[in-house]
């Protein structure tokens, strides 16, 4: 588009971060040693900027996942079997100059004290994906008590609603840009600007404060009906590829995998015991055995639904 950074240079990834991490865009001015929250117009509302804040995260945590412009979309949750190394997305290209893609395990591209062969991306991606939708979509007991338990554990410790936090969120954002603009004309700062900037808060102050307490009014319950309908969603939508498919559903559900030459470890995101997760084996043979319920295992904190009751 010819677009041109402020100093006329063309734009390159540097300054694309700038871009994505300047507090202006969010309202707040800062310079020469004044910061008020507040003190300029926002053009991008808090809760967007701080989704891109945490997808930067995420992919710092995360390189590998979009390694050469292809989705891993495992990358991160999986380890090798043998080893516990992770494993990793490479690519190669054929004898017939095609590109191919597997996962392969860093312990034996690293120290090569691991025998872990590669396997093809596309096929261990489909094997999870598929025993995925088996031991949970596929299953109306499993959806039955997924949807009991939520919402048992919403009526004993209710979460808050993300709409009733957000606008407290924007109140409380509100009220600290009045609290460092008035600090700012207290100290001699006081434009026909500022005056303007006061009086646009002090509206949108009143305007919060009315649209809390009229949310309040009408908090809505959780039903087993509404979960069942959100785990419904789950499903793959008719027009949908399978790589984006794949990559909503794991995320989801799926908490890590164990890989081996000839079976794969699925642990899922489903309990809600602090240290343990419901697992299943899959086989990775050509004649692939039906998903097999493994022993609940043993991990690291998990705790998707809240408490833990014992069951």
């Amino acid at each position: 588009m010819g677009c041109r950074t402020s100093r006329g240079s063309l734009f390159n990834k540097n300054s694309l971060r700038t871009v994505l991490r300047n507090e202006k865009y969010i309202g707040v001015y800062d310079a020469y040693g004044v910061h008020v929250e507040g003190g300029v117009p926002a053009i991008i509302d808090t809760a967007l900027f701080q989704r891109v804040q945490n997808r930067i995260a995420v992919n710092r945590r995360n390189p590998a996942r979009y390694k050469a412009h292809e989705k891993y979309v495992l990358s991160g949750k999986i380890y090798c079997g043998y080893c516990n190394a992770p494993i990793i997305g490479i690519s190669g290209t054929s004898k017939s100059e095609q590109k191919r893609y597997y996962y392969a395990c860093t312990g034996k591209i690293r120290t090569k004290n691991c025998t872990k062969k590669n396997i093809r991306k596309a096929t261990l991606e489909k094997i999870v994906a598929d025993g995925t939708v088996e031991f949970i979509l596929n299953s109306p007991q499993r959806i039955d008590y997924i949807a009991h338990r939520c919402v048992e554990l919403h009526s004993a410790n209710p979460l808050p609603n993300t709409e009733l936090v957000y606008l407290e969120s924007q109140l409380a954002d509100t009220k600290k840009a009045l609290s460092n603009l008035l600090t700012a004309i207290e100290n001699g700062i006081f434009t026909k600007t500022t005056k303007q900037r006061l009086s646009e808060l002090e509206q949108t102050q009143e305007n919060l404060e009315f649209e809390i307490e009229s949310y309040k009014l009408r908090v809505p319950e959780l039903t087993e009906k509404q979960v069942k309908y959100m785990l419904s969603q789950m499903t793959q939508r008719p027009d949908e590829p399978d790589d984006i498919y794949r990559e909503r559903l794991l995320d989801c559900f799926v908490n890590s995998v164990h890989l081996y030459d000839d079976k794969v470890i699925v642990s899922f995101n489903l309990t809600n015991k602090k240290a343990t997760l419901e697992s299943v084996t899959l086989s990775l043979l050509k004649k692939a055995t039906p998903a097999q319920k493994g022993a609940v295992c043993e991990c690291s904190f998990l705790d998707l639904f809240g408490g833990d009751d014992g069951n």
